[in-house]
């Protein structure tokens, strides 16, 4: 039995308990809040750290002591400074990102952006990270947050360096925190002390164990290896002189006194190796030069295991691979094994660094500029091991294939980025992508003559149908434009585009435009005003970079309006079913509706690429119209914000109907193909129209008339060549056959 009265606990006996003495079930009913251990951390008088563990008297008096020797060792070993060099450049060269929260709000996106520009556009960040690498070097690299106000904002003036050199004292408070780093160094021509508080500094330390804030560095376990090799390198350069001239021998002549025994070991010792060297022997005397006799140790073998030993300390040891005596020394798969695992350090070196960023200086500029309720975002590097292209195709094929990954345009994006392949506007890559979800693979077909003269429109195609669903007849004769219940049409419906309800799909199709154009259209003033003030806030070689995020709600809106466009597209198909079966029920219909809820629905992707394409034309819009009036001198931001809204709200916004169109167009596309696969057991060809649209560009009147046994026999539509972009109103045409349906 013992008794404790330390800790705030009561005194009294305290016994052991045993194990399996059900220590859970006899738990405090509160938790202890305070701190009762340590970590051991030898912090002694105002703040000198000594680490317990090292056993070499020659660094035991703390990290400071060990700063001297780093210097050495790095300035003048190649290996050494080889092996940090390659631990340091994959890190520098990654490219960071200023992230904000996965769920950001407005604010917090926009205290992200404010912290990129600031990071990235206003100072030298490779400089500081640099910097802050050097705790591979001593254990611990540091720089000091130094503000300024512009514009009512705190920002960053710049990151000063503070060097390893001068870390003197660590000041930890009663919980082993640390409260401030006292400097020792040379400044305004003297040595001076200089004490950095905390909260002014953004400090990374290099394996911390403890409270140790000095770190270790990666150099430390180089050290046994780096002093040895020192030494076996001037063992070696001796050997190479004695070796080489031999060592000088003589004999005295009989007789010689005092002085001539002086005299010659003086002649001995200055012997030279020289072009133009000779002796000349005085009667009597003889001289000779005496090489090693026997096997001599060869330095080359030990100093070649030292590097090995020196670069393993930084899991680098691929790096002597091949220096080995015949060119040996590993193939090429141990090469990447080893690799793999010193990229995968590097990645968390990284990380650790980022963190030392985010967890100080960019969580004080968020909280200096936006208060203490907006959480600050995170500097992220990207993945620094090296990508195998080989590989990665392998495995996203192996992916695809068991239908594990599926291809989306944030993955094609990705790809593209890390191959340095062209770049593509994300709206148009979600466009082409919907259509691969909808219609698979555009076939180019060969285009038709163009139509001449009058009122004619153009010619069915050669090879084509005269009549849509009459293959094999002979190609009809130009024929002029139609009307058919109050609509328009490029010519006359013929076969199964009898069966379409043209009033009612052009009506559908509008109303879609136009409550899509409405949608855009409110939201139009925010996303501007929004835009502007971030174009304002960016220094104006980099306005260009400014952009707003397509609004989640916006796109939540946009999608329930196509939604709508897509089911009555569907519904568009049954009803031509109807017509042209006299009614009859479709084989096996409550099967078939109860897979219409499963079918892969993109109308997603559309709104997504609706609202980006429309924010986008905003963005690139304010832009132009900011710089414009920035350039004009004596206007304030203010002035300029005000004007830029005035203008802008001045210009037509015909071409928000043209984005709305498009997303109808391709919705009701969509709708249609989801009849299609509902009903293809009753479908017998496919034909592809351009009823609709009387003034009908070259690639879809091409297109006119021609038929397959399935949508992917024929061009998509919306047809991605037509000339009329998002005005194309092509469909295709369903025609229903009782034969099929018996043969199945």
């Amino acid at each position: 039995m013992a008794r404790i009265q330390t800790l705030g606990l009561p005194a009294g006996p305290v016994a052991r308990p045993a194990v399996g003495d059900g220590m859970a079930a006899k738990a405090a009913a509160e938790p202890r809040m305070l701190e009762m251990g340590t970590t051991g951390t030898g912090v002694f008088g105002r703040g000198y750290i000594r680490e317990l563990g090292e056993y070499n008297s020659e660094f035991s008096g703390g990290p400071f002591s060990f700063y001297r020797v780093c210097e050495k060792m790095r300035r003048g070993d190649a290996q050494v400074a080889a092996t940090v060099m390659a631990m340091k450049l994959p890190v520098r060269c990654a490219e960071w990102a200023v992230k904000p929260p996965e769920d950001a709000t407005p604010v917090e996106k926009e205290c992200a952006e404010f912290v990129e520009t600031c990071l990235f556009d206003e100072i030298d960040f490779d400089r500081t990270l640099e910097n802050l690498l050097l705790a591979l070097d001593f254990g611990a690299g540091c720089h000091e947050d130094i503000w300024t106000i512009t514009n009512g904002q705190v920002r960053l003036a710049k990151l000063a360096a503070r060097m390893p050199l001068t870390f003197y004292n660590w000041v930890v408070d009663a919980n082993e925190s640390l409260v401030a780093l006292i400097q020792h160094g040379f400044h305004g021509g003297a040595f001076a002390e200089f004490t950095l508080p905390a909260d002014k500094i953004a400090l990374y330390t290099f394996r911390q164990e403890g409270a140790n804030f000095a770190g270790r560095a990666i150099l430390r376990e180089m050290y046994q290896h780096w002093y040895t090799k020192a030494a076996l390198y001037k063992i070696d350069a001796i050997a190479c002189e004695r070796n080489g001239m031999g060592v000088p021998v003589g004999t005295l002549a009989q007789g010689a006194t005092r002085e001539d025994r002086e005299a010659f070991e003086r002649f001995l010792a200055s012997v030279a190796a020289h072009q133009s060297a000779y002796v000349m022997q005085p009667a009597g005397y003889s001289f000779d030069l005496k090489g090693v006799v026997g096997q001599v140790r060869n330095c080359t073998d030990s100093i070649q295991h030292h590097n090995m030993q020196i670069s393993m300390a930084g899991l680098a040891q691929f790096m002597i691979m091949g220096q080995g005596h015949g060119g040996g020394g590993g193939n090429r798969s141990l090469g990447e094994t080893m690799s793999d695992f010193f990229y995968l350090s590097l990645q968390t070196l990284a990380n650790q660094v980022g963190d030392a960023y985010s967890d100080n200086t960019i969580a004080r500029l968020a909280l200096y500029n936006y208060g203490p309720k907006v959480r600050a975002p995170r500097l992220v590097p990207q993945q620094i091991i090296a990508m195998k292209f080989e590989s990665v195709t392998e495995a996203l094929s192996k992916l695809g294939t068991a239908n594990i990954l599926t291809p989306d345009p944030d993955l094609e994006l990705w790809i593209r980025q890390k191959m340095g392949a062209p770049a593509v506007d994300r709206a148009e890559l979600v466009r082409l992508r919907a259509k691969t979800v909808t219609s698979g693979t555009t076939q180019v077909k060969p285009q038709a003559e163009q139509a001449a003269g009058g009122g004619a429109v153009d010619a069915v195609p050669s090879g084509a149908p005269a009549a849509p669903g009459a293959a094999g007849k002979e190609a009809a004769p130009k024929v002029a434009a139609a009307e058919v219940d109050g609509v328009k049409v490029r010519r006359p419906p013929v076969g199964a585009e009898l069966c379409l309800a043209l009033s009612e799909i052009v009506s559908g199709l509008n109303s879609g435009r136009d409550d899509v154009a409405s949608a855009l259209r409110k939201a139009r003033p925010a996303i501007q005003s929004e835009m502007i003030h971030k174009i304002l806030n960016r220094p104006v070689g980099q306005m260009h970079r400014a952009s707003v995020e397509a609004d989640s709600k916006l796109v939540a809106a946009v999608a329930a309006i196509l939604q709508r466009v897509h089911d009555f597209g569907m519904e568009q198909v049954s009803k031509e079913r109807a017509k042209q079966k006299a009614g009859a029920a479709p084989a096996d219909a409550a099967k078939i509706r109860a897979a219409a809820g499963k079918a892969k629905d993109p109308i997603g992707l559309y709104a997504e690429g609706a609202v980006s394409e429309f924010t986008n034309t905003i963005s690139s819009r304010a832009t132009n119209m900011v710089i414009d009036l920035k350039r004009k001198a004596g206007l304030t931001d203010g002035e300029i914000f005000q004007a830029a809204e005035e203008l802008l709200d001045e210009q037509s916004d015909k071409w928000i109907d043209g984005v709305g169109a498009k997303g109808a167009n391709e919705a009701f596309a969509d709708g249609r193909e989801a009849g299609y696969e509902e009903l293809k057991g009753e479908i017998s060809s496919v034909i592809y129209s351009a009823l609709l649209d009387t003034n009908t560009c070259e690639a879809c009147a091409a297109a006119d008339g021609e038929d397959g046994a399935t949508p992917e026999d024929i061009p998509d539509v919306p047809n991605p060549d037509c000339d009329g972009g998002d005005k194309c109103r092509c469909v295709h045409v369903y025609v229903f056959s009782d034969e099929v349906a018996s043969q199945k």
